[in-house]
């Protein structure tokens, strides 16, 4: 049996939030740690909020290859393989731009992950 997923995603604890619920202060953090482009803040923004391709390349005016192209550039830039790891080296950047103590770049090295079910 399928369940709903929008009812799923509200009772755990860390479903992500959509985009917008960021203000344009935290986002700038963010982009500026992670050295993003003014069309890579926007290809992030549509990776967390969900979007696939089409989506991204109709809300953003251009055409889907376009949008592959600067997604697969993205993933070069951040050294990431997967739209999850990207939401990661989010989160991680996040965290660092709430607490400027923080001496560590962020990182998302995969082998340092566990999946856990």
């Amino acid at each position: 049996m399928f369940r709903d997923r929008s009812t799923r995603a509200e009772t755990r604890p860390f479903a992500p939030a959509p985009a917008s619920h960021l203000s344009d202060d935290e986002w700038e953090s963010i982009a500026a740690l992670l050295r993003l482009s003014g069309r890579q803040k926007q290809i992030v923004r549509c990776i967390f909020d969900g979007e696939d391709e089409d989506a991204m390349a109709h809300a953003l005016g251009i055409s889907a290859h376009t949008v592959h192209t600067h997604v697969d550039r993205l993933y070069r830039k951040l050294g990431v393989r997967s739209r999850s790891e990207v939401v990661v080296q989010l989160f991680l950047a996040y965290l660092q731009a709430s607490d400027p103590g923080r001496a560590s770049t962020p990182s998302c090295d995969a082998a340092h992950w566990e999946v856990v079910y």
